[in-house]
């Protein structure tokens, strides 16, 4: 499976600047307090369940990164995951899309999960589907940049989830 992570909680008093750099977590709305906290309640839920994770992407802000890294303990940066609510629906967009509905529909190594940590706005315009902050969205991936939706955890929920 794949597991689209939008960001934890942000710190809405704090928007994104007109010119955001990416090396500069300033520029950013970066996670709040309960974003952190919602992290770390991911990746307890992730090894409570014993979820053998591959790959971790990230996009480059500051706030999916620290999703990442506090709920896994590591990513790699992917430029498909960019945010893009505020990006022009041109070709390098409609490339953006493409590239990520290829991770979407990439299957992961034998027995792992792939795990996606991006912006609502990228998952809105590769899948249609809205997620909240915090938001797992679970995909089986199928090939060819197809995948199918299999279900949602919110990030509180990942405290109740049972193994099976």
């Amino acid at each position: 499976f794949v597991l689209v992570l939008r960001h934890a909680a942000t710190d809405f008093s704090m928007p994104d600047q007109p010119r955001v750099v990416l090396s500069d977590c300033r520029t950013q709305r970066n996670l709040n307090a309960q974003g952190r906290a919602d992290s770390r309640t991911i990746g307890r839920g992730v090894r409570r369940l014993r979820l053998r994770i591959g790959q971790v992407l990230a996009s480059p802000f500051c706030r999916t990164k620290e999703t990442a890294r506090l709920a896994f303990g590591r990513f790699r940066v992917s430029g498909a995951l960019l945010n893009t609510v505020v990006a022009e629906h041109d070709a390098r967009w409609r490339r953006q899309i493409r590239d990520a509905r290829r991770l979407l529909g990439t299957r992961p190594a034998p027995g792992r999960l792939t795990v996606l940590v991006t912006h609502g706005s990228v998952v809105e315009d590769a899948t249609g589907r809205t997620l909240e902050e915090g938001e797992t969205i679970v995909f089986r991936p199928l090939g060819s940049s197809r995948f199918r939706l299999r279900g949602r955890v919110l990030a509180h929920e990942w405290k109740t989830l049972a193994p099976g």
